[in-house]
């Protein structure tokens, strides 16, 4: 009568086991790189909707708008980023960098080191890189929102 098992079916469970557990991390990890494309995606499109939403309120004769941080009536491109900046403060979180805001403003773009962020420069053009490889066009979105200002 056997009380237990061999050590070659031991051995075989635990092999099985490791490759399940194999399969499973590398498909985790699809899953949590696509993942991270589609937030810097819903980012950026969120980011240019508020852009243009908030500019329409000035357009209609708003004293302030993006929460109070930009004046109306005296505004110019650089007062735009600068009220944008603040207002998505501590609101939105860079997919990869989950401990830094999403919107920054940054003249410099296409360096890994911008991954995830929704930049603002120039004539308020929002830029993002939503995957490594950032000096790859094919991982940029990139939108100029008219201020009506110089």
């Amino acid at each position: 009568m056997r009380n237990g098992f061999t050590l070659i079916e031991l051995l075989v469970v635990v092999a099985i086991i490791g490759i399940l557990a194999a399969v499973g991390v590398v498909a985790y990890n699809g899953y949590t790189a696509s993942a991270k494309v589609a937030v810097a995606k819903s980012n950026f499109n969120n980011v240019v909707k508020y852009l243009a939403t908030e500019l329409q309120r000035c357009e209609i004769g708003e004293a302030n708008a993006m929460e109070g941080n930009l004046t109306c009536n005296n505004y110019d491109n650089n007062s735009v980023k600068d009220a944008l900046v603040k207002a998505f403060k501590d609101k939105m979180k860079n997919p990869y960098f989950t401990t830094k805001d999403a919107v920054t403003r940054d003249d410099t773009f296409g360096s890994n080191d911008k991954v995830g962020y929704v930049t603002l420069n120039g004539s308020v053009a929002v830029q993002a890189c939503i995957k490594t490889e950032c000096d790859n066009t094919d991982n940029h979105m990139e939108r100029t929102i008219a201020t009506g200002k110089p």
